[in-house]
């Protein structure tokens, strides 16, 4: 009777093995006979990850549908006496608890109704056995070609196909221990694409223990004997930076993490318009599945001692139809998508940011959606608003250590309410500007004997005439005129007006201000009031002090300035800064 022993490695403290008589029937015309059947062994099993469904996933591999039972026989007892139907976990457990010394189970599978053999699988592994390598650590097989099937997991069981069989090719596909990654060494019969879809079968490959480095697909290895060289298949790794525009999955391929596998998903719902959804999501395991009807899906688990995840299972083909609501759009994606385009235009419009998305992905989101996602964008560009508060002091201290000679003094009092200081004001001053400023345009050190040379024009803010009045008392103060012309034009409005004030405000000595005011009086004598109201020495040039030679009478170096930092003053206080 022919025998496929796969041997694999493991924890060894929990690892043990299964004898598996399949494909016969139970008789009872003398004593309780199987016959009729074959017997694999699976070895390297781990007795931690071993459930009831794993059992089913073995048979699957063993190529049987359900309907099927499945029976234990205790060790030192006959089928007569010590068969024991396995029909949940619980059983499952005290079947390996029975286990302890001779840490070989004996199973017999009971096919109910008859031998049901699964169709042929859409992705199976086609691997021609002249000149197949035998690793005895790895897979050993004796006599004839057996029947093997895809590889399930402990959440269901899927039946995807028969293998038709030939005396020179065995369809063979290994089933794998849960916590252990492929292993086996084998000769390639490597498909090109169009036998693949043709076929209808996927690439034929030898799992390997190793996987690609490169973005090569092969590669070529060689043993010790120069006759023996063997061309193995090397899993393909994902790549974010090269796939994750359209992720290719194929069956082996690795990816660095769950969350990496998580994103290409994603991403390909979103490319190709299909609600594909998590439904296994946990330390271990990564499944995916599109809508109920579709045949889409996805497995990957984590790889022993590595932080990567591999593609255990796929069906790559969709047979539902594209949709214009997809689950896996959310704000976060796309705050992250277009992040780069809202860090260069933060303003824009919510109208035209939903015509783009709608343009590019194909999907109608929300107006709430993206503002959302504006939101989200603007706190992964600029970072969290509280969290840059915190790092004021040592951006601080960074620009006296980068800066030597700068001024920085910021004003963050106690706030004994919450016991932690609260930030009021800052003050910086470059020492690169400063020194630009004083030797390059002239000395500001003002002092008693030369403050009477300076001039400050201000707008007016409520508490600053003052302020300035007492700290530089000789100095010359102006108010900006664009600022006095907006409040002004609040309680009288007409063109007119507005070019009688300009004639008072440019009027180069006292008697051609004095006929502008008479003006301006015979037009409104309201608005003459108004005026006469302001001193003119603050806004008029013929009131203006002679020994300054400035006819300044705005502050538009200031408002230009102030214009160029909108933006800016949008962002966080640390990036507003830089």
């Amino acid at each position: 009777m022919p025998t496929l022993v796969i041997h694999f490695t493991g924890p060894r403290s929990t690892i043990f093995s299964i004898t598996v008589h399949h494909g016969g029937v139970f008789t009872t015309e003398t004593t309780k006979q199987y016959v009729g059947g074959k017997t694999d062994i699976m070895d390297g099993l781990d007795s931690d990850l071993l459930y009831i469904h794993e059992l089913d996933s073995i048979v699957h591999y063993l190529g049987y549908g359900p309907p099927i039972d499945f029976h234990f026989l205790l060790p030192g007892y006959s089928l007569e006496t010590g068969l024991v139907r396995l029909k949940s976990d619980g059983d499952v457990r005290a079947m390996i608890e029975s286990l302890f010394a001779t840490k070989m189970a004996e199973l017999y599978v009971e096919h109910i109704g008859g031998v049901n053999f699964v169709e042929r699988q859409t992705n199976s592994v086609e691997v021609d056995t002249d000149g197949l390598l035998v690793d005895e650590e790895v897979a050993c097989i004796e006599g004839d070609a057996g029947q093997t099937s895809d590889e399930s997991t402990e959440d269901e069981v899927y039946s995807d196909g028969s293998y038709d069989m030939t005396d020179d090719d065995i369809l063979f596909e290994t089933f794998i221990d849960d916590e252990v990654e492929y292993r086996g060494v084998g000769e390639c019969s490597k498909k090109s694409k169009e036998n693949v879809e043709e076929n209808n079968v996927m690439e034929e490959i030898v799992l390997s223990d190793d996987y690609f480095d490169s973005e090569d697909e092969t590669a070529y290895s060689s043993s010790d004997d120069d006759n023996a060289k063997v061309k193995e298949y090397q899993f393909k790794k994902f790549r974010s930076e090269h796939h994750m525009e359209d992720p290719p999955f194929e069956l082996g391929m690795k990816f660095s993490s769950a969350t990496a596998l998580k994103d290409a998903v994603k991403q390909h719902a979103i490319k190709h318009r299909r609600n594909v959804k998590l439904v296994k999501n946990d330390k271990l395991r990564v499944r995916a599945r599109c809508q109920k009807g579709c045949p889409w899906e996805i497995y990957a688990r984590k790889v022993l001692a590595e932080e990567s995840y591999q593609i255990r299972t796929y069906t790559g083909i969709h047979n539902c139809g594209i949709s214009f609501t997809n689950r896996n759009i959310n704000s976060s994606l796309i705050a992250k998508k277009y992040m780069a385009d809202l860090r260069s235009n933060p303003s824009m419009p919510i109208t035209a940011f939903k015509e783009r998305v709608r343009k590019e992905l194909k999907v109608d989101v929300s107006r709430s959606q993206l503002y959302r996602a504006k939101r989200k964008a603007a706190k992964l560009i600029y970072g969290d608003d509280i969290a840059q508060y915190g790092r004021l002091w040592d951006y601080c201290e960074e620009l006296r250590r980068s800066n030597p000679g700068s001024t920085v003094v910021m004003d963050a009092p106690l706030d004994e309410e919450i016991g932690q200081p609260r930030f009021n004001r800052l003050y910086i001053c470059l020492n690169a500007c400063k020194s630009g400023f004083l030797h390059g345009w002239l000395d500001l050190r003002i002092t008693p004997n030369n403050e009477h040379e300076f001039t400050f024009i201000n707008d007016r803010q409520k508490g600053l005439q003052a302020a300035l009045d007492d700290v530089f008392p000789r100095a010359e103060h102006r108010h900006c005129c664009k600022h006095l012309l907006s409040n002004f034009m609040k309680r009288y409005k007409g063109l007119a007006l507005e070019e009688k004030f300009w004639r008072c405000v440019k009027a180069s000595n006292v008697p051609q201000f004095e006929h502008a005011m008479e003006c301006m009086k015979e037009e409104n004598a309201e608005a003459y009031e108004y005026l006469a109201a302001e001193p003119a020495r603050y806004w008029s040039r013929s009131h203006f002090k002679e020994i300054v030679k400035c006819d300044m009478v705005c502050n538009n170096m200031c408002e230009a300035f102030n214009k160029a930092i909108l933006e800016a003053r949008e962002k966080s206080i640390i990036e507003m800064l830089e």
